[in-house]
């Protein structure tokens, strides 16, 4: 709250600017969290960005890092040119239609509190080998949290976490592809399942 109230009027939007500022420090949290939650970027503004190739070059990074963007836009004659690039957008004309539009983006985060994929997902994931478990676990907890305009770093498990297996590995390049097609038919079982009990 400190940081909003210390929020100074002036000339100029630079939006592009500020969506890298708050987006890179959702990232530095989730990090810290070791990829766990949801992270989200409202963004409130009351016009178009003077650095518009900045928002354009920010925009889609932001969001291929699976952060959710909501975006509440103040008294503006038309919808701002972000409305059809995040995941929400609304307007606000006045003092309780800007408090409104708040309270429907909190509502949204605590609706998405609860458990999304009940007990039955985990006996879908009772199978899977430790190894594999565990790498999955730990490249998927450290992807996409560098800071926007950055190029990832590549995973690499540490030698002291490296878990040794008994069972033959192949080799080549096909073996490369399993773990990610095996990863992507998990989730899909999974949200699949969740869907279906809807």
């Amino acid at each position: 709250l400190p940081a909003i109230r210390s929020i100074q009027p002036s000339r100029g939007t630079p939006l592009g600017e500020y969506i890298k500022i708050g987006a890179d420090r959702l990232l530095e949290e989730r990090k810290t969290q070791f990829g766990y939650g949801t992270y989200r970027l409202l963004i409130v503004t009351d016009g178009e960005a003077n650095d518009r190739d900045l928002v354009e070059a920010h925009t889609p990074e932001v969001l291929s890092r699976g952060l959710r963007v909501d975006v509440i836009g103040v008294a503006m004659k038309q919808d701002h040119t972000l409305a059809t690039q995040v995941h929400t957008y609304r307007r606000a004309n006045d003092s309780s239609t800007l408090k409104q539009a708040i309270a429907e983006v909190f509502a949204e985060v605590g609706s998405q509190q609860g458990n999304l994929a009940d007990e039955d997902a985990f006996d879908i994931l009772k199978p899977l080998p430790v190894e594999f478990a565990s790498t999955a676990i730990a490249s998927l907890s450290n992807s996409g949290n560098e800071p926007i305009g950055s190029a990832p770093t590549p995973y690499r498990t540490p030698e002291s976490q490296t878990i040794q297996s008994n069972t033959p590995t192949k080799s080549g390049s096909e073996s490369n592809y399993i773990p990610i097609v095996f990863v992507g038919f998990v989730v899909l079982l999974v949200v699949v399942k969740a869907l279906i009990k809807k």
